[in-house]
């Protein structure tokens, strides 16, 4: 464990934790374990995310020949421990040790804690083979663009986060969490593979709109086509062309596509949040995306219905607008904006239906 550093003992602490989950071996106990020291602090959570994001992406760059020697040296030294010690907690933590190094290594060189840039969350790193990773991080309320070294450009929403990987055959990048619009420079020997943890969303030059939620997806094009790919597939989740003008959505394991306004769909790159009919319930968990003080809905102004066009980040601005209208009442402790029923002969009791995405 490192001492006096706590994010890297987190990192170290996520990394046992995290290695022991994909040993056939795993116990009911280990997967709890995981869980609670999971829940113990965001921090916490932030460092899983991190090496769940590694993980994936090495299993993305299997084929790079430093990775692919290092893989090779470990799986050899595990098969020289007897089956004895293989059998107890040895093969767990070696897998976290070989994993901790890949995230020390050159080739990856995983300095998530020497940021220059507030964005940034670790430094860029080039190896010998042309292999390059960063993770990039906007902060709720902020917007910002990311410039790549091959001319595309990443725009993140609000609370968003990527982690991008390029080598000298492909482009990947994982959406860890939020929304962001890629404008991609065309490059047909390496297609641009933005990762969502369900879908892949592969594209060669064009622009789309990726939006993650707990359970699914939206991918909005903009320009070109693009190809989603799920990674789990079944009668009802199959690859999928989204062409220009369409927006795919992917929620309870189906996958939707159907026109759109695109103008609409990207206007958060404006600062600006659009509602057409929305509960207001729906309307504040979405403005809380935006916001570090939060609004709270009471269940009597829960289903009463939002139309307009708003700022995104100025909650206040937002629940003003709505007790100015006569439709709310509103009580701002400093902390959170409290919004209430003013009365029952305005309110509109219609159905709401929770959207996750």
């Amino acid at each position: 464990m490192a001492k006096g550093d706590p994010a890297k003992a987190r990192i170290e602490r996520a990394t046992e934790l995290f290695a022991r989950l994909q040993n056939e071996g795993a116990t009911g106990e280990d997967r709890e374990a995981a869980a609670i020291w999971r829940r113990e602090a965001a921090e916490n959570e932030q460092a899983w995310q991190e090496v769940a994001a590694l993980w994936a992406f090495l299993g993305e760059a299997r084929h790079e020949p430093l990775l692919a020697s290092m893989r090779a040296r470990t799986q050899d030294n595990i098969a020289s421990v007897p089956a004895s010690a293989a059998s107890r907690r040895w093969l767990p933590m070696a897998l976290a040790s070989c994993l901790i190094g890949l995230i020390c290594a050159p080739v990856i060189w995983w300095s998530l804690h020497q940021k220059d840039d507030p964005g940034v969350k670790a430094a860029p790193a080039m190896a010998r083979d042309g292999y390059m990773r960063q993770i990039y991080a906007s902060d709720v309320g902020q917007r910002r663009i990311v410039s790549l070294s091959d001319g595309s450009t990443i725009e993140l929403n609000s609370g968003s986060e990527v982690m991008v990987a390029f080598s000298s055959h492909r482009r990947d990048v994982r959406l860890v969490k939020g929304q962001a619009l890629f404008s991609v420079s065309k490059d047909k020997s390496r297609p641009f593979v933005v990762d969502t943890g369900a879908l892949k969303v592969i594209a060669v030059g064009t622009a789309f709109d990726v939006r993650r939620g707990q359970d699914g997806a939206d991918i909005t094009t903009m320009e070109g086509l693009v190809r989603v790919e799920p990674h789990v597939r079944s009668a009802a989740l199959q690859p999928t062309l989204v062409p220009a003008g369409s927006k795919l959505s992917m929620l309870c394991d189906t996958l939707k596509v159907g026109k759109v306004d695109v103008r609409k769909e990207t206007i958060w790159t404006r600062g600006l949040i659009v509602f057409d009919g929305r509960c207001l319930s729906d309307v504040a968990e979405e403005m809380n995306r935006y916001s570090q003080r939060k609004l709270t809905v009471s269940p009597s102004a829960a289903n009463l219905t939002i139309s307009g066009t708003f700022q995104a980040s100025n909650a206040l601005a937002f629940a003003r607008t709505l007790q100015q209208q006569g439709l709310i009442e509103m009580d701002d402790t400093g902390r959170e904006i409290r919004l209430s029923a003013q009365s029952p002969a305005v309110m509109t009791h219609a159905l709401c239906r929770r959207k996750k995405i």
